[in-house]
């Protein structure tokens, strides 16, 4: 049977008096790339603001892209992915929004529900963030209208005897870099996969056997050799990974 993908939206308000500046958007490289790769894509669209279950349970997977706003709609699909283990592929925010949420949730001594979730996320992040901007200067914020796609990449080291190993057989890849910020750290639902050059955290997956989940904060869409979308799709029913 074909697979379904849920695509989590770009969630853009641009100025909340106006209600068509707000809006839900999806980059076509998404799609494409899980078209190419057998599967369907299928866009989540939110109900005021929240997830619906009964999308969520047409997906055999999700995918979490990149953007320039988390909205805590996000921390409800991985609550119910979470739950019901699906599987989960991040990117560049998307990681992000995995890191904090593995964070959270090894410091999360209630029921996980979004409620819970969110004052715990209020009470860690006021003194310590989990996300921070780089200033080391290695990092492309490349707008790709203006500079070749060449620009933006740089290389990766991955490490043995983990999933982004065992995809790209090489424990030095080139990838696409197109972010600004920075996980500095992960919970115990993840370790990390790849570093870049200077140490950002560019890679994890999950340290959890029955969860499938995978983040990149490089951009693998942006890459027409990359093999993460192939490898995450042609094993997202599998139990071994």
């Amino acid at each position: 049977m074909t697979k379904i993908i849920g695509i989590f939206p770009t969630v853009r308000i641009e100025e909340e008096s106006h209600p068509y500046h707000k809006r839900y958007e999806f980059i076509i490289h998404y799609p494409h790339k899980i078209y190419e790769c057998g599967a369907i894509p299928m866009g989540l669209l939110l109900d005021h603001g929240h997830v619906s279950k009964e999308q969520l349970d047409l997906c055999d997977a999700f995918l979490l892209p990149g953007g320039h706003r988390i909205d805590k709609s996000v921390y409800e699909l991985l609550i119910y992915a979470y739950k019901n283990k699906k599987p989960v592929l991040g990117i560049c925010m998307g990681m992000q929004t995995m890191s904090i949420f593995s964070v959270i949730l090894d410091n999360l001594k209630e029921n996980l529900t979004i409620d819970n979730f969110l004052n715990k996320y209020t009470e860690i992040i006021k003194d310590n963030p989990i996300i921070n901007k780089i200033d080391n200067g290695e990092i492309h914020d490349v707008l790709l209208a203006d500079h070749p796609i060449r620009d933006a990449f740089h290389k990766l080291s991955i490490t043995k005897d983990n999933i982004l190993y065992r995809i790209y057989q090489e424990d030095i890849i080139d990838i696409v870099c197109l972010h600004t910020y920075e996980v500095n750290r992960v919970g115990s639902l993840f370790k990390i996969s790849a570093k870049s050059p200077k140490g950002v955290i560019e890679a994890i997956e999950s340290t959890n056997k029955n969860l499938f989940w995978i983040g990149t904060q490089f951009h693998p869409e942006a890459n027409p050799n990359d093999k993460i979308f192939e490898y995450f799709i042609n094993n997202i029913n599998e139990k071994k990974y």
